[in-house]
């Protein structure tokens, strides 16, 4: 099977880039109010008892994977047999994971002794059945850099999971709203995906192309694992220990965290996966485009990060009302979590691309041991102590995770620590101009209104942040926004005097 390649590996990865802002974009205006509403509909309680099942769920998810698709997408070349043969033991493994999540579904009730859960891991586990039939498809538009249709594929899935979650907690189906919501999105996006990939599922299993997958796809599918586990564990053992009103709380502040993480950095470093495949026997353009993808991801989610952080508790009051105060200080301290997450995620995209999977795996394992025994020590601080143990547990992975990288790519730290400085400048300031507004919004007006104090606070923040993207004398920076602009802007606005004007001064500063 032949693969498209279409321009400049540069323009490309820029434009996939592009679509995933403009995917994430358009995915936040439809989920963030949604959830916004639904917080309104369901207390935190129902929130927690959704969460505890749906662990369960996810956790099966990731274990019918089995990381197949990635071995498809970084793979030099492929057949319809290698895709068949995917696509069959994803589907078997599928309807295992079905059967056996139904079979425990009671005990898990048993461990929570939530009753209610049994129902949420039940119907959860019919996502099994069909998400097998999306996962080729979608390694195939990865594969051939298909941006534009993998972001239609999110938007209908991000919409369906919205007005359907919306539409039946209304209607009073409580925390069982969030996974039928779940379960039609999962629907809508398998169809797109298979729509689009214009690929039709057949069966067949080959030995040969089995064993030219498998290697890869297994440490993919142990790293994802191990990931998965490490990332949710928290979620499993405050329920256990804290209950579900203090899971509800605690999923709301990681959720919300996740959830920008996502926006801001979702398919970065799956691009960058795809590009890094191609290059990563070229050791100067490997060192090159990491450096710069680095720079731009950070350059975009460190200030947000530290925005975030600066007005965590009116965030919470405003987006989800005063009940859900309680989850702005874990937040806070998992948005410092999110930031270094960001480096680790283009790390793992570079080590992979170079065929160092199972080097990462074992670092997930002690990252994940790290967050389980943090949240015991810690426990006595509740669920922020769940977040320290996350965050403490994450600055331990980063440092493993670069070490490992410059022993695979042969990186010198300039290479990794370089392309922070202009994020780490951005962010820092952005932080104190937030905090003077906060205080002198309160110095002008006698208990300001938390919306009025979001508010100007962002006008402020945006502002800034712009004028520093466009005006900061860091040559590193002006070099990539004079990049991003040729690449990305219409040809017609590109050649107007007033931007080659501006570029011009760019490049030349």
């Amino acid at each position: 099977m032949t693969t498209e390649h279409p321009k400049p590996l540069g323009q490309v990865a820029k434009r996939g880039v592009a679509w995933s802002f403009v995917r994430e974009g358009v995915t936040e205006v439809v989920l963030f109010p949604a959830s916004m509403v639904v917080a309104r509909l369901l207390s935190p309680t129902e929130f927690g008892i959704a969460a505890a099942g749906m662990f369960f769920a996810q956790l099966a998810m990731k274990l019918s994977e089995l990381g197949f698709n990635a071995a498809i997408v970084r793979a030099k070349a492929i057949d319809d047999t290698h895709l068949s043969t995917v696509f069959t033991i994803n589907l078997l493994v599928g309807l295992a994971m079905f059967v056996g999540l139904t079979a425990v579904a009671p005990w898990i009730a048993v461990f929570y002794e939530v009753p209610e859960t049994l129902a949420v891991v039940q119907f959860a586990a019919v996502g099994f059945l069909i998400s097998p039939f999306g996962a080729v498809p979608a390694a195939l538009l990865a594969r051939n850099l298909r941006f534009r249709q993998a972001t239609v594929v999110d938007w209908l899935h991000g919409l369906t999971f919205a007005v359907a979650g919306i539409a039946l907690a209304w209607a009073g189906f409580s925390y069982m709203s969030i996974v039928y919501g779940k379960l039609a999105a999962i629907v809508v996006q398998t169809g797109a995906r298979i729509t689009f990939a214009r690929w039709r599922p057949s069966f067949g299993l080959s030995r040969q192309a089995l064993g030219e997958i498998f290697p890869f796809g297994a440490g993919v599918h142990a790293k994802r694992l191990v990931d998965y586990a490490a990332n949710h564990a928290d979620n499993l053992i405050i329920g256990k220990l804290f209950g579900m009103a203090a899971l509800g709380l605690y999923d709301k502040a990681f959720g919300t965290m996740t959830r920008v993480l996502s926006r801001f950095n979702g398919a970065g470093p799956n691009v960058s996966f795809r590009i890094f495949a191609i290059i990563h026997e070229q050791p100067e353009r490997f060192a090159r485009a990491y450096a710069r993808v680095v720079m731009g991801a950070t350059l975009l989610v460190f200030p947000i990060f530290g925005v975030l952080i600066a007005v965590a508790p009116q965030l919470m009051t405003v987006l989800f009302g005063e009940r859900w105060l309680a989850a702005a200080t874990p937040f806070q301290v998992l948005c410092l979590a999110g930031c270094l997450r960001v480096l680790n995620s283009y790390a793992s995209a570079a080590t992979q691309a170079a065929g160092y999977i199972w080097s990462e795996v074992w670092r997930q394992v002690v990252y994940a041991v790290f967050i389980v025994v943090g949240i015991a020590v810690l426990r006595d601080f509740g669920v922020v102590g769940a977040a320290m143990s996350v965050l403490i547990a994450t600055v331990l992975m980063t440092v493993a995770m670069h070490l490992l990288l410059m022993r695979v790519a042969q990186f010198p730290w300039s290479t990794i620590v370089r392309p922070l400085a202009p994020a780490a400048v951005c962010a820092t300031t952005v932080i104190g101009v937030v905090v003077l507004t906060e205080y002198a919004l309160r110095a002008a007006v006698q208990a300001p209104a938390d919306w009025l104090l979001l508010l100007c606070q962002a006008v402020v923040a945006a502002t800034f942040y712009a004028g520093f993207i466009l005006f900061v004398p860091l040559r590193d920076v002006r070099m990539l926004v004079s990049e991003v602009a040729n690449d990305m802007l219409p040809r017609a606005l590109a050649r107007h005097h007033l931007v080659q004007k501006y570029l011009n001064a760019h490049a030349a500063a």
